[in-house]
């Protein structure tokens, strides 16, 4: 039986950029990216090429291929203890998700192939219940669903190029309340989602047949977020309750792997991969006019960096 072995010095890097790197993205969207870590582009004999690297699919036995995934994360609690009192201090909810995913793959049809995906390659969800700390984020849940519809041109037995099209819908809750200043309270209540769309390009070069050369790209959507929000405050009139809107991005990313089997038994994999979060410099909440009043417009209506 052919097996396929990821490095544990690669799973180590990884998963580092995963934990440090990643920020709200989730690439592990199927078994086999969650059993290598995420390093899962130059070498991908599954329907998850559709989403990992439609270039592969060239490579493919020339068949259907069909794969449903369903994912368990557990989100664990953080502790927050603040150096100036203990009052400040909090915990968040644990918090548990289960993400299906969908892959697809066709025949091969004169050298062309389509591909079909369906994931979550965003979220991020954080909870907080005790005074201090839900100031500023009693929740914060951002939810990204992708439907992605690619193709493959096999130009020849050593190149593949492949594009596609991905369809992202997103949907997100804001909500806190507190003390913000001295005896003065402010909170808010804010719904928003979105449709976008964006690309992705892949490209893979069999030097020879045990080994895969690959780079791939995923373009940068920007999720403008539109709905609802409740603004009010303890500091005299002028609470606010109407149209409000943020854009947060969903990152460029950029991954060049290359990889090797080795006897027909043991396949390595190498990856580089980068994230573009660099161009994402603040979260800045709008709404169709300037908030009339100052502790609102002050706790919920400036830029906020990223950092």
């Amino acid at each position: 039986m052919k097996k396929s072995i990821a490095g544990a010095a690669v799973i180590a890097l990884a998963v580092s950029g995963t934990a440090y790197g990643s920020g709200y993205r989730i690439p592990e969207q199927s078994v086999n990216a969650v059993a290598k870590a995420g390093a899962n582009v130059a070498y991908t004999r599954g329907a998850d090429a559709a989403y990992y690297n439609p270039a592969n699919m060239s490579w493919m036995e020339d068949r259907g291929f069909l794969e449903g995934n369903a994912e368990w994360i557990r989100l664990k609690s953080i502790s927050y203890a603040d150096r100036r009192t203990s009052q400040f201090n909090g915990e968040s909810d644990k918090e548990d998700f289960v993400l299906p995913t969908f892959f697809a793959v066709s025949p091969d049809y004169h050298n062309f192939r389509i591909g079909f995906s369906y994931g979550i390659p965003d979220g991020l969800s954080k909870e907080w219940r005790q005074p201090f700390p839900k100031t500023f984020a009693n929740e914060f849940t951002l939810k990204v669903f992708e439907f992605g519809v690619s193709g493959s041109y096999k130009i020849n037995e050593m190149f593949s190029l492949a594009a596609g099209i991905r369809t992202i819908y997103a949907d997100a809750t804001v909500r806190s309340s507190g003390m913000v200043a001295p005896g003065v309270t402010a909170g808010r209540d804010m719904d928003g989602n979105t449709w976008e769309v964006g690309y992705n390009l892949a490209a893979s070069a069999r030097p020879i047949p045990a080994m895969n050369l690959s780079v791939t790209y995923r373009s940068k959507v920007d999720l403008d977020l539109e709905g609802d929000a409740y603004l009010a405050t303890s500091a005299g009139p002028g609470s606010y309750n109407g149209p409000g809107a943020v854009s947060v991005p969903q990152p460029a990313v950029l991954s060049l792997a290359g990889s090797y089997t080795f006897f027909d038994q043991l396949t390595v994999e190498l990856e580089y991969e980068r994230t573009f979060w660099s161009k994402y410099d603040t979260l800045d909440f709008t709404y169709p006019a300037p908030l009339a009043n100052p502790v609102l417009n002050m706790a919920f209506d400036q830029p906020k960096s990223k950092n």
